[in-house]
């Protein structure tokens, strides 16, 4: 396949960067052109619209909106700066109404908006629907001029927050930054970058520059700018240039020391940068929105946040009875190895630091391992997050007695799902084939739908009693998952 281009311009440290990644093998270049960016970009037609169904410019303009983009940890850091501002609000009543715009759900849509910590009722969502898609035209208009799916969540998200009154809202890019369809915002309150990597290639390019170019496409001139410090350097450099286009200043966000050192929620390294930036960007909001006496972001408000952040699916326990599942929605090679790494933490009580110096093996200290995976994406090559959660499997010196590869992508009549970024049961054949080929061991199952692989690995319990399951590479198997243990028990992480 030739090397794919960028049409975007970059830093000049990226110019010479050829350093690209393959897409998934068949892929279509039909669908991914090599001037990456030709077609329309999502954020095209969003203002016409929300003007049809009532809202002006100047409205839109009003809004105050902390904005969010990444490669990953973008839903988390939405979700602590949720936290952040209801624990402000409890204390100081400020700000009055917040909402948070974040995707993708796990179980249903209105997951996806939330007011004061609140997702909105299905009613809200049923009637906020129906105004915006009433006013958009009549129902012979071409399918071209009117939204498509995440466009038109996005339009019932704003439609939602403006007749509820909300004073500032969280908003979470869907893929990219600069043609995302939330790039609506010409004054936002603040705007944040989270870690950046390979992902979402074929909208956004082959280059990591090519990424971050798309990522800071979120900045603008005279809001407050904001990036985890830990980035490749190339995209660093982008972020720098970008931010200088625009004339506004960008501030890198390290482990803040206010954050407390033994909460559970921040345990893992890269949730503490995660709250770290959200804290960054509340605060932000906070200096330039509230009144003087509320502008502070105290130590009780944090630790209130901790303890009431909402994050299901990532870094979340689930105890069924004889099965403990261990649930994270990882599903790219950058983050990939943090739930298995927890998962060891949490198998052996110890520090990953402390475990490898020990030299000793996961295996000797626990109950019957169970690995499921799952990942059928036409987006992203599956191939290369299984292979890079086996380097961490083998990294954290773990031994499952069972991995489960599981295709989400089915229906329990046996049909497939109508989701074009679902891939076919084939897949599995090449995860197996990669797991055999490592030098890690256990026995394979494949499985075609989630309730099957909830089914064999309660059936496994029966068979060996305690069972201990990581389950991690999509959303919608830990969704699947949670779906089915919503009515038991949840442990905190």
């Amino acid at each position: 396949m030739p090397e794919l281009t960028s049409s975007y311009p970059a830093s000049p440290t990226e110019a010479n960067d050829k350093s690209h990644r393959p897409l998934w093998p068949g892929f279509s270049t039909d669908r991914c052109p090599s001037d990456f960016g030709k077609g329309r970009p999502s954020c095209d037609g969003m203002r016409a619209w929300l003007n049809q169904i009532g809202h002006s410019d100047a409205i839109i303009d009003e809004m105050r909106v902390i904005h969010v983009a990444g490669s990953k940890g973008k839903g988390s850091t939405c979700a602590f700066a949720e936290a952040l501002l209801g624990a402000h609000r409890g204390r100081t009543g400020f700000p009055y109404k917040y909402g948070l715009y974040t995707s993708p759900s796990l179980h249903e849509e209105t997951e996806r908006i939330r007011v004061n910590s609140t997702q909105i009722s299905e009613q809200q969502f049923a009637e906020n629907i129906f105004e915006v898609w009433g006013k958009l035209g009549p129902s012979d208009r071409e399918a071209e001029s009117l939204p498509k799916f995440l466009q038109l969540l996005l339009l019932v998200c704003i439609h939602t927050f403006i007749k509820e009154g909300v004073r500032v809202a969280i908003v979470e890019t869907h893929h990219g930054g600069q043609y995302d369809s939330t790039n609506i915002f010409n004054r936002p309150a603040a705007t944040g970058i989270t870690s950046l990597g390979f992902d979402h290639v074929a909208q956004l390019g082959p280059t990591i520059g090519d990424i971050a170019w798309h990522k800071a496409g979120i900045f603008k001139q005279g809001t407050p700018a904001f990036a985890l410090g830990e980035q490749p350097e190339a995209a660093r450099s982008v972020l720098i240039s970008r931010a200088d286009d625009v004339k506004t200043k960008l501030r890198f966000v390290g482990n803040d020391p206010q954050l407390p050192a033994d909460h559970h929620m921040i345990r893992q390294k890269v949730q503490r940068l995660n709250c770290s930036l959200a804290k960054a960007l509340v605060c932000s909001y906070l200096e330039e929105d509230a009144p003087a006496d509320m502008r502070d972001l105290t130590d009780l408000d944090i630790r209130m946040a901790l303890d009431h952040v909402y994050l299901p699916g990532r870094f979340q326990q689930l105890n069924t009875g004889q099965v403990q599942w261990f649930l994270d929605s990882a599903h790219n090679e950058m983050s990939i190895g943090e739930p298995v790494a927890w998962f060891a933490q949490e198998m052996t009580g110890l520090s990953v630091t402390r475990f490898e110096a020990d030299k000793s093996t996961v295996a000797h200290k626990r109950s019957h391992f169970i690995l499921v995976f799952s990942h059928i994406s036409s987006e992203r090559d599956g191939r290369e997050v299984l292979k890079a959660l086996i380097e961490s499997v083998s990294r954290n010196k773990l031994k499952f007695d069972h991995v489960v590869f599981c295709y989400d992508g089915m229906r329990e009549d046996g049909s497939l799902k109508l989701d074009q970024n679902f891939g076919t049961p084939s897949v599995q054949t090449h995860y197996e084939e990669i797991w055999q080929t490592s030098p890690l061991r256990g026995q394979i199952i494949n499985t075609s739908t989630i309730h099957e692989t909830i089914s064999m690995v309660e059936n496994l319990s029966s068979r060996y009693g305690r069972v201990n399951a990581l389950a991690t590479g999509s959303l919608h198997l830990v969704g699947g998952i949670l779906a089915h243990g919503r009515s038991e028990a949840l442990c905190g992480t």
